[in-house]
């Protein structure tokens, strides 16, 4: 098969400020969906966005499933989906957006009272610097560990114990990936939940293209 070209180019910067973030319902029966194009950070510049959502498992009716969005700069769209949509009510979907951005969500009713929110980080003066943070709040009775796995860059495995309703932020060092992550958050001894983001954190300045994708990682 083709293959793309060893190393790594310039890259222009892109106006995207995205999120997306997806959890069960209070009553255990749906699986709620958010997505976001901000433009927090570049104001009237920000570029609205594309986002596909995939359900790789078979549905009642369907094996493969597919739903295509538009969000406007500045503008957020909510989905929900019923748990009992899904093969044995184990919620799985992959969402892509522009510029490598990827989203997927797994777990099931059974899901631990752990809100993971995938953000990035911002210097004093409020620019973004390049990192993603992790915000991480927990309502479980006792303190769970969050389990974070680089896929690509190479990057040591992070722990971290977050107390029972307490919170913390886990801020991941981009700089030699420039600004390009693919990571996998883990809740320890849960074997059903996992959330991965990948992408690449736009700052406003030029940047390199993917070094995993050439081939330098």
């Amino acid at each position: 098969m083709p293959q793309q070209e060893n190393g790594i180019r310039e890259a222009c910067a892109l106006p995207y400020e995205l999120y997306v973030e997806g959890r069960v319902s209070d009553d255990k029966k749906m699986f709620w969906l958010k997505m976001r194009s901000s433009n927090e950070i570049f104001g009237d510049k920000t570029a609205g966005s594309p986002f596909s959502v995939y359900a790789p498992g078979k549905s009642p009716s369907e094996n493969i499933r597919l739903w295509s969005y538009g969000v406007a700069a500045g503008d957020t769209i909510k989905e929900q989906w019923a748990l009992s949509d899904f093969e044995n009510n184990n919620y799985h979907l992959f969402i892509h957006g522009p510029n490598g951005f990827y989203r997927e969500f797994m777990g099931d009713a059974n899901d631990p009272l752990v809100e993971i929110m995938c953000g990035y980080q911002n210097s004093a003066s409020g620019k973004p610097t390049g990192n993603i943070a992790l915000h991480i709040d927990s309502a479980m009775p006792n303190p769970v560990v969050i389990e974070i796995i680089d896929n690509a860059y190479k990057a040591a495995p992070v722990s971290k114990t977050v107390d029972a309703k307490s919170g913390e932020k886990i801020v991941l060092d981009l700089s030699k990936n420039h600004g390009w992550y693919d990571l996998t958050v883990n809740i320890q001894g849960n074997k059903t939940f996992a959330k991965r983001y990948a992408g690449h954190v736009e700052t406003g300045s030029p940047s390199q293209s993917d070094p995993f994708m050439g081939g330098v990682v």
